[in-house]
């Protein structure tokens, strides 16, 4: 569930946020073209490195770059099937 017109920094918030007629039903990936631009240039700067991957690697999000698949372990509710951390970073996160 998510609203058409955002709601949240609108000077009649409140109304949108009640009004049933500004309610969609779609999933987040539909909407998220859609979202606010105002990130982080760093979170701009990942992304341009993201798309930019070659055949067999997974984007490591500790490390911010790509690292060999056979590096990850397997995650089925990730998109890419794949863990968010490669396994030496993951195990670097838990002994701290």
């Amino acid at each position: 569930i998510d609203h058409k017109i955002p709601w949240a920094y609108a000077t009649n918030g409140l109304e949108l946020f009640l009004d049933y007629k500004n309610i969609a039903f779609s999933h987040f990936s539909c909407n998220a073209k859609h979202a606010r631009t105002n990130t982080p240039n760093r979170r701009k700067a990942s992304l341009k490195k993201r798309k930019m991957r070659k055949f067999c690697e997974t984007w490591c999000s500790m490390e911010q770059k790509f690292r060999l698949t056979s590096n990850f372990s397997k995650d089925i509710s990730n998109r890419t099937g794949y863990q968010s951390m490669c396994n030496r970073c993951r195990r670097k996160s838990r002994s701290k």
